[in-house]
C-alpha cells in the first residue's frame, strides 16, 4: 500500500510502502522521462524531492489497527537511486519513530494511563531498508552513526530486511550478490518492482524472498500469467531478458 486507505483483512500479509517511487515517477514525467530509469541514466536522481509525512501518519495509524492487522513489511523512507543520501534517509527516519515511541510511552505514564510497550503492535514492525546503486554490503556492516560509536552496533542490525531497489539493469546485476549477503546475516530480501512475469521469475531464482508488482491485478489472464511465472521454473531466456 502506498497511498490507499490502510483496511487490510484480519492476518493479511501486506506491506507498507514509502511511496518514494511514487514521487519520483511523477517527477521524472515532469521533466520528459518515460520513467524513472531514464532519468536515472541521466545522472539526475541526486535532484529529485521527497515528502514522507504521509507515509509517516499512516505508520501510526497502522498501530491503531490491531495486532491482525500490522504489516509484514515497513519500507523506510529513501532517495530513489541516490546511494549514500538514501541510506542517511533511512537512518534518519528509523530513529525518529523510535524516539518519538518512547517519548509517547514517556508521556503515557506521565499522565497515568497505563501502557505497556511491549504490547504495541508498532513495538514489533519489520522494518526493511532499500539499497540502492552506490550503496554496498560493506556499508550496512559499519557502526551506525545515530547509535554511537560505544556500543558497535552496525547498522543491518536495526532490520529484518532490505528492498532491493535501482534500476531493473541495476538489480538483475546485483540481485544474487545481495541475496547472499543477506542469507548470511539472516536478512530477508525484497525484489522491488518485478513488473513482468519475466522479472518475477528472475527475483524467485535469485531467491528473493517477497516481491512487489501491479502487473497482476489488471486482469484475470494477468493474474493467472503471474501465478504460472511464480510458481514454475524460469527459462533461461526468461533470465536474459528480465
Amino acid at each position: 500500500m502506498i497511498d490507499r486507505r490502510l483496511d487490510p483483512w484480519p492476518y493479511e500479509p501486506w506491506m507498507l510502502d514509502n511511496g518514494a517511487y511514487a514521487q519520483a515517477t511523477k517527477q521524472a514525467r515532469e521533466l520528459g522521462f518515460r520513467n524513472v530509469d531514464e532519468l536515472l541514466a541521466a545522472g539526475l536522481g541526486p535532484k529529485l524531492t521527497y515528502e514522507y509525512d504521509t507515509w509517516y501518519e499512516q505508520l501510526i495509524e497502522a498501530g491503531d489497527l490491531g495486532w491482525d492487522r500490522q504489516p509484514s513489511i515497513v519500507v523506510l523512507p529513501d532517495r530513489v537511486g541516490d546511494g549514500q543520501r538514501s541510506l542517511a534517509t533511512s537512518l534518519e527516519w528509523y530513529h525518529r519513530f523510535w524516539e518519538d515511541f518512547q517519548d509517547n510511552v514517556e508521556d503515557a505514564e506521565v499522565d497515568g494511563v497505563e501502557y505497556d510497550p511491549e504490547n504495541d503492535p508498532l513495538s514489533e514492525t519489520l522494518f526493511y531498508v532499500a539499497v540502492q546503486p552506490g550503496i554496498e554490503p560493506t556499508d550496512l556492516e559499519q557502526v551506525c552513526p545515530h547509535c554511537g560509536s560505544w556500543d558497535n552496533f552496525p547498522i543491518y542490525l536495526h532490520f529484518h530486511g532490505i528492498l532491493l531497489g535501482g534500476s531493473s539493469r541495476w538489480k538483475v546485476a546485483h540481485a544474487a550478490r545481495w541475496k547472499r549477503w543477506c542469507g548470511e546475516r539472516h536478512l530477508a530480501l525484497h525484489y522491488a518492482r518485478a513488473g513482468t512475469p519475466a522479472k518475477a521469475r528472475f527475483a524467485r531464482s535469485v531467491g528473493a524472498d517477497s516481491i512487489d508488482s501491479a502487473f497482476p491485478l489488471w486482469t484475470m489472464e494477468r493474474f493467472e500469467q503471474f501465478v504460472d511465472a511464480i510458481e514454475n521454473e524460469p527459462r533461461q531466456t526468461e533470465l536474459l531478458a528480465a
